[in-house]
């Protein structure tokens, strides 16, 4: 029979009889000592009423009296002396909490309760299970969500658990995000499997995506990318990891001798400054352009020639300008024509008369002088003859200057005029020799080289004639006698052509004091023409 059967079947004896029940020869005796021994239970008289804790709710405990009787857990009633004040003290299992009293005019959750027995009475002791709040927060740039056992962070990030709750959390990362660990009392990339004891905090990290940046350079010329944030130095380092969503801003500059001519790739345009934003691994080309010059030729000068150019491009003649590279070195060379000399190159640092090389680190102009090729033209005049012989255009009189210098290819015209005047001197241009001319003619001579052209002038013989006229009349002495002998001779047909066009007659008389010969200014060579 249970302590508490035992307990009640006494007070039921004691209600029929007095203390001498305890002698009756059938009354039960209590284990462990003879019927008068002392025991933890109460041993109840006919005045003791009963005391019954019940425990209740969720969690668990104890609940002991003073004076000793109730120990409920083991033991949940216990009988007490009318009138007895029994103090009763709750005490919650670990990871319970006391909730409070109620019955037996107890009340509230202070630990203990007083309770005045004048009646059988039970009392209700509540003990529930302790809650803990879990909180899920969330670090890192990354974004994602937490979720499990009612849990959903993004929306929701702490919940209340009972004590014991055997969490189990799964971390998801958002798009361009990673999840990098827990923190708290899990760790790693898994799931969360953690025995709720506590208010308990959980760190969930999420990290952004590294992507990748890469630049490329092209085009002819050259230059740099910078970045900002930095890490992109290109010429050097071209690639380079950023956060996703992270804005990138790139810069170009052009090296010495070219331009930026632009970006493309990356949603960037234009030759400003380019802005990425990292949503994916991306390449970015930057093109450069290598500056370029025009190099002009001018020819100069009197005479003719024309410039060529290595690497090609300037004919001039024809090409006498072309566009080059930056940095291009580019040789000039000067080929005159027949007739002209090359004299010189001036600008852009070039001299003398070898070839010319020019640095093309910007526009240059170069002249090209070529002077057209002179040649002296000399006229000797023989013979026994004098005369003059001119030029056109000017520049020999001959006479006094016999020489003259003329550029290539000019066309010269000499022109011969034989003396007249005394018998004595009377000249006849007989005709040229040298310089393609003959004749008696004028002299047209094209310089092509040094040239001597000969004029022979010689004498013209004295004519004479001998005529009987006699004359009746006063001649009017020998003056006189000189006219007569003229109109004679125009007469006789003996002057006005050829050489004889400006012939003089003079009369001698053979009756005459003076000789011929003084007469004739000692004219010497004389031709009878009668």
């Amino acid at each position: 029979m249970s302590a508490r059967s035992v307990l009640v079947l006494v007070v039921v004896l004691a209600a029929c009889g007095d203390d001498s029940v305890r002698t009756l020869a059938d009354a039960p005796t209590f284990p462990d000592g003879p019927a008068d021994a002392e025991v933890d239970a109460p041993i109840d008289g006919p005045d003791d009423v009963e005391l019954t804790v019940v425990l209740a709710g969720t969690g668990g405990g104890e609940v002991t009296s003073d004076p000793a009787g109730v120990t409920c857990g083991a033991t949940c009633a216990a009988g007490y002396p009318s009138g007895t004040l029994v103090t009763l003290t709750a005490a919650p299992d670990v990871g319970s909490v006391f909730a409070g009293w109620s019955g037996g005019g107890c009340t509230g959750t202070a630990a203990t309760c007083e309770v005045s027995l004048a009646a059988a009475t039970s009392v209700t002791a509540t003990f529930t299970l302790a809650t803990y709040t879990v909180t899920v927060s969330k670090s890192g740039a990354g974004t994602g969500t937490v979720s499990g056992n009612g849990i959903a962070c993004g929306a929701t990030c702490t919940a209340t658990v009972d004590h014991g709750t055997l969490l189990s959390l799964a971390a998801a990362p958002t798009a361009l995000s990673t999840f990098a660990g827990w923190g708290g009392p899990c760790t790693g990339t898994g799931s969360c499997m953690v025995t709720v004891t506590g208010d308990t905090t959980i760190t969930a990290a999420f990290a952004l995506d590294d992507l990748t940046l890469s630049v490329t350079r092209g085009g002819t010329g050259t230059g740099t990318v910078s970045s900002a944030p930095a890490g992109i130095s290109c010429g050097v380092d071209c690639d380079e990891t950023y956060m996703a969503n992270q804005l990138v801003t790139l810069t170009a500059v052009a090296g010495t001798g070219s331009t930026f001519a632009g970006w493309s790739g990356g949603g960037c345009t234009g030759t400003g400054t380019c802005a990425v934003t990292m949503t994916a691994a991306t390449a970015v080309t930057a093109t450069f352009t290598l500056d370029t010059y025009a190099l002009t030729v001018t020819p100069a000068g009197t005479g003719t020639g024309t410039v060529t150019s290595v690497p090609a491009g300037i004919s001039c003649g024809a090409d006498c300008s072309q566009l080059y590279d930056h940095g291009t070195m580019v040789t000039l060379t000067a080929a005159p024509t027949l007739g002209s000399t090359f004299t010189g190159w001036t600008g852009s640092g070039c001299t003398g008369t070898s070839t010319c090389t020019v640095a093309m680190t910007a526009a240059r102009a170069v002249t090209a002088t070529f002077t057209l090729n002179t040649y002296l033209l000399t006229v000797m005049k023989i013979g026994t003859g004098t005369g003059t012989v001119t030029s056109s255009p000017a520049g020999i009189s001959c006479g006094g200057d016999c020489t003259n210098l003329y550029n290539h290819g000019q066309a010269v015209m000499l022109t011969a005029v034989a003396t007249t005047g005394s018998a004595a001197t009377v000249s006849k241009f007989v005709g040229w020799t040298g310089g393609g001319c003959t004749g008696v003619g004028t002299c047209t001579v094209t310089l092509a080289a040094a040239t001597t052209v000969r004029a022979r002038f010689d004498l013209a013989p004295n004519l004479m004639f001998v005529t009987s006229t006699t004359s009746t009349a006063a001649l009017g002495g020998l003056d006189g006698a000189d006219n007569t002998c003229q109109s004679l001779a125009q007469a006789a047909g003996l002057v006005g052509t050829g050489a004889n066009q400006n012939a003089t007659f003079r009369a001698w008389l053979s009756s005459s004091t003076m000789s011929a010969s003084t007469r004739m200014n000692g004219a010497r060579g004389w031709v009878r023409r009668d």
